[in-house]
Formats: C-alpha cells, structure tokens, sequence
C-alpha cells in the first residue's frame, strides 16, 4: 500500500508498508522532487559497486524475513542437516540432489500426515574448516517435537 503527504502539489514523502503474517514492514522515503534536473537524479542513481552489493543484501534480507514471516509459527523448525563422514558429497552439485531428494521424502511424509509442506533452504559448501551443510526451516508436522524432530533425522537419511 502506497501513500504519500502532499504539499502544495508536490508528492514529498511516500510510506510503503507490506504486511506478512503478524509481521509489518514500512518504509518512508523522499520522493524525486520536481526541482531535480534529470541529470541529478541520473547521477544519484548510479551505484557504487560496493553500495549496490549492501542494497541487495539489505533488500535479499527484507525478502526472507517477509517469507518466514508468512509462511511460518512458532513450533516451526529451523534445523541444521550435516553429514557424517561416510556420506559427504564428492561436490556441491551432489549435494543439491541430496537436497532435493530430502525435500521429495518430506513432501511424501508430510502428505501421509495431510499436512502441506512448507520449507526454505540455503545449502552452504566447503569454506574454511565448514563442510557442506543444509540450514533449512520446515513447518511443523505433527505438533509432537519429540515425533517431529525423529521424521526430520530419518528423512534426511
């Protein structure tokens, strides 16, 4: 939903507010005014390497808190899924289809159970002394963590 306060015919402040779940995001910001030349603005809309990269990361944020937002409660599960080391992937690519072939278990286990799956996932590699692992946030199942926790474990295999 925009709005914006006017005065005297000129549009100064806009509100952008988006709503996800019981979370509200809003924003206030200057609007161009008439009184920029082109050329002002074309030269503020030019950003640095270094700026555009913080802007992305600020807006990729937003974008993940509003989907965690709308789509998870609390009694959600954030978990973290590793390997041992009989199990780690030769690759990334490799362990992407580990991923996907978890994500069709659950999606299988959750329908058994007449609950829609709900997930989001980032699958992190080899850095440092980190091996490749899974962070992922999954709705509740069962409502039973004890129950829930043992599905999640046994799936991922």
């Amino acid at each position: 939903m925009d709005s914006g306060f006017f005065l005297g015919g000129v549009y100064l402040k806009h509100i952008k507010r988006i709503t996800a779940g019981r979370f509200t995001w809003e924003i206030i910001y200057t609007a161009p005014t008439v009184q920029d030349a082109p050329k002002q603005r074309a030269a503020r809309s030019k950003a640095t390497t270094e700026a555009q990269a913080l802007l992305n990361f600020k807006d990729a944020r937003r974008q993940l808190t509003l989907l965690l937002a709308e789509n998870f409660r609390p009694g959600d599960y954030f978990c973290t899924l590793t390997y041992d080391e009989k199990h780690l992937p030769a690759n990334r690519a490799e362990m992407q289809q580990d991923v996907k072939k978890a994500i069709r278990r659950y999606r299988a286990a959750y329908k058994k159970l007449n609950v829609e799956l709900r997930y989001i996932y980032a699958v992190e590699g080899v850095t440092g002394a980190a091996r490749y692992h899974v962070h992922i946030v999954l709705n509740a199942a069962t409502g039973d963590v004890r129950k829930d926790a043992e599905l999640i474990a046994s799936l991922w295999g």
